[in-house]
């Protein structure tokens, strides 16, 4: 498989480049990894040198060395520190170090039972893994992020539904939990931290209730589920941040939409729908090959979201994944809420024009996963099918949630010419073409950085195991430079990822280095610039 891609690459590299007037080439090049299982979200500490891994032991944690490799360190296990029954001590679902370089790291965790217990944010030493302090937040801290100075941390508390026995569905509210931390000078001190120090809120107020009025909810495609039409504020579920100044900015994946958080008046400052975006796609995964050309309504429902500052204007970037909460008709939840096309039709879920059309062929859109309870008309029928995730990244305007700039196929594209034998795979052997009915390569984790004068955005690829590379010098203008299919080198479907910059780690080079959920890797990339866009060996 190997050599074919190679022979590949030799043929499609120049149709594959970016105009000769476009930004430089960005090529990846694996200098080291490492075994973690479960491996998914990844943070470095500059002072001390060490990686923090999330996985399925606590936190793993290694040492970067200079020629990029990693060593095993410690293992943190935060999911014993909670003062849990073991069989209750369910997942760690973020780990983050201190940006005030005071000596400590913190982890999230979600207990087993997600809906019934409250999550544990857990403080421990990044000298020797010490636990330090363990506090409760909100329902399933999905994400949390510190201020850039460390003087505040914030935790997204998704509440996602969760399905009890006999069928009963209970849905906890979302939330975020604040903890002011510029009182504390050091690890030691955070031991005296409290719970009296955590404030979690709930979606509530004039922002929240103005975001969810139904005339402006349904003009932004800012998405509640039937299930909770009567009560907007239970079905918002945060699930990641990013935070610029004092403002946190949080994706609601579910419900498409973005809301902003003020860290310092702990208050919602706004709340806004994403839309749609149309989209050229390949939509079916049994229509012979790679065909990425039937055009289909998406809704981004991003994962992962960035935001910095460029030319006196705000930014945020998402990866627009998708997300869905199970097959109607065959999964157990009562807000299952994907079905396939053609299953809308028989069911007569589809409006008159739909009727004999040639787009149900599944070698078209007949087999695309579309939302159940969008794009419908006054009788309730679908007119418009809507996708999940557009398989695309946004740009997006922080203060008017504008979009002002999309990748629109290019992912699609750059994977079908330069690794044509993982396009829309599944994260393993001979699944080509199977995610193209859903989601595509689903864009999931995003890291940025300046190098040499330009910003840069990385984007795990879920799905075929890829890391794309897009320049965002003109945050208007997002542009693809560089693919890198991960998967080749061991690393599969990649999650979290982090820009490290060359004066910071020991090797002396930028960085991205990624979590890979699947083969349970931990995978250190050097940047550089021209040179191969896919890089199937080490330099």
């Amino acid at each position: 498989m190997l050599t074919g891609l190679i022979l590949t690459l030799a043929l499609w590299r120049a149709a594959a480049l970016p105009a000769a007037d476009g930004p430089p080439l960005v090529s990846l090049t694996r200098l080291g990894g490492a075994t973690v299982a479960g491996a998914e979200i990844v943070d470095f500490d500059p002072v001390s040198g060490l990686l923090f891994v999330t996985g399925a032991d606590g936190v793993s944690v290694l040492r970067l060395h200079a020629d990029g490799a990693l060593g095993p360190v410690r293992t943190v296990d935060v999911g014993a520190a909670c003062d849990l029954p073991e069989q209750m001590r369910g997942e760690v679902t973020h780990v983050m170090v201190d940006p005030a370089g005071r000596g400590f790291a913190a982890a999230t965790v979600i207990p087993a039972d997600r809906a019934g217990l409250q999550g544990r944010l857990v403080f421990f030493s990044t000298t020797n893994g010490e636990i330090l302090r363990v506090v409760c937040v909100g329902t399933s801290p999905d994400c949390f992020k510190f201020s850039a100075d460390g003087a505040y941390l914030i935790t997204a508390n998704e509440g996602e539904p969760v399905r009890l026995g006999g069928g009963v569905v209970t849905d906890p509210p979302g939330s975020v939990s604040v903890i002011r931390l510029d009182r504390f000078e050091s690890a030691e001190q955070i031991r005296s931290l409290s719970q009296r120090d955590v404030r979690t809120i709930f979606f509530g107020g004039p922002v929240i209730a103005d975001g969810l009025e139904p005339a402006h909810a349904a003009g932004t495609a800012l998405r509640i589920h039937p299930h909770n039409r009567n009560n907007g504020t239970a079905d918002l579920e945060p699930e990641s941040i990013a935070v610029l100044g004092s403002t946190a900015y949080l994706t609601l994946q579910e419900n498409n939409a973005v809301a902003a958080f003020d860290l310092r008046e702990l208050a919602w400052s706004a709340l806004g729908g994403l839309g749609t975006i149309d989209q050229v796609i390949d939509a079916s995964d049994a229509d012979g090959g790679i065909r990425i050309e039937q055009t289909v309504t998406g809704l981004p429902m991003p994962d992962q979201l960035l935001a910095f500052a460029a030319g006196g204007r705000t930014y945020l970037v998402t990866a627009n994944e998708g997300d869905t909460r199970g097959e109607a008709g065959t999964h157990a939840s009562p807000l299952a809420d994907e079905q396939r096309l053609t299953q809308l039709a028989k069911a007569g879920r589809l409006t008159d024009r739909w009727a004999g059309s040639p787009l149900l062929a599944d070698d078209r859109l007949g087999r695309l996963h579309v939302a159940t309870d969008v794009g419908t008309d006054g009788s309730g029928r679908i007119d418009r099918p809507t996708m999940f995730g557009t398989r695309s990244v946004s740009v997006w305007d922080a203060t008017t949630l504008a979009r002002v700039g999309d990748t629109g196929s290019a992912l699609e594209r750059w994977m079908a010419r330069l690794a044509p034998e993982c396009f829309n795979a599944n994260a393993e052997a001979g699944t080509f073409d199977r995610r193209s009915a859903d989601r595509g390569p689903e864009p999931e984790g995003l890291a940025t950085g300046m190098v040499d004068g330009r910003r840069l955005v990385f984007v795990s690829l879920e799905r075929p195991g890829a890391l794309a590379v897009i320049d965002l010098t003109d945050p208007t203008r997002p542009e693809v430079v560089g693919l890198t299919v991960t998967a080749l080198l061991g690393d599969t479907a990649p999650e979290g990822l982090i820009f490290v910059p060359a004066d910071k780690n020991p090797t002396g080079r930028p960085l991205v280095i990624g979590g890979f959920e699947v083969s349970g890797t931990v995978g250190v990339y050097a940047i550089g610039r021209g040179g191969p866009v896919v890089s199937p060996a080490r330099e």
